[in-house]
């Protein structure tokens, strides 16, 4: 199975890591707790991009829009702001 951290898009595959996910004690990519992952379906990837200079996370799942985006003066295809 496949389970997917929402706070930082952190995908935790069992087959693939050898590890099962109840073994996990915290995301090894942002340290939030084992309780923000989902199980994920098999066709469900959702991308998310982090500013290098504010840290800013744009989640493809929420489909922000440009105007949103551009808000937050995010270009999301080079990552920064």
């Amino acid at each position: 199975m496949k389970y997917q951290c929402q706070i930082c898009g952190y995908i935790h595959d069992e087959e693939k890591e050898g590890k099962s996910f109840k073994e996990l004690e915290k995301c090894p990519d942002c340290g939030s707790d084992v309780s923000n992952f989902e199980v994920m379906e098999e066709d469900t990837v959702y991308k998310t991009y982090e500013c290098e200079v504010c840290h800013y996370v744009y989640d493809e799942e929420n489909q922000y829009t440009d105007e949103i985006l551009q808000i937050f003066n995010y270009k999301k295809d080079d990552g920064k702001c």
